[in-house]
């Protein structure tokens, strides 16, 4: 939804693959090289919806050999003027659960 929006009916809405975030980097509005409206945001994803959303066992997400439940950062683009996204996981070789900016 945009920033100043005051009715329920002016909410857009995406389909990407199944995920979960628990913690989003940052997110900002700009325009695309063909003057579109998007909003980039960046945020730690864990794929699919297959795992214990009960919170009952410690560490839920470390239930495989792989990395297949581990969070990793993406890129998500959301096109509020054509109405699509992407969503793109950024390091296979890093998992990540709280990113920071640096602050140096």
């Amino acid at each position: 939804m945009k920033r100043n929006c005051e009715n329920a009916k002016e909410v857009k809405w995406f389909e990407l693959p199944s995920h979960m975030v628990f913690h989003y980097v940052n997110a900002w509005e700009e325009k695309n090289d063909a003057g579109d409206d998007i909003i980039r945001c960046y945020g730690c994803a864990v794929p699919g919806a297959d795992f214990n959303l009960d919170f009952t066992e410690e560490h839920t997400f470390l239930n495989g050999p792989d990395s297949t439940h581990l969070p990793h950062l993406n890129r998500f683009i959301f096109n509020l003027t054509t109405g699509t996204c992407e969503m793109t996981k950024l390091f296979d070789n890093m998992c990540c659960e709280f990113p920071i900016i640096d602050w140096a």
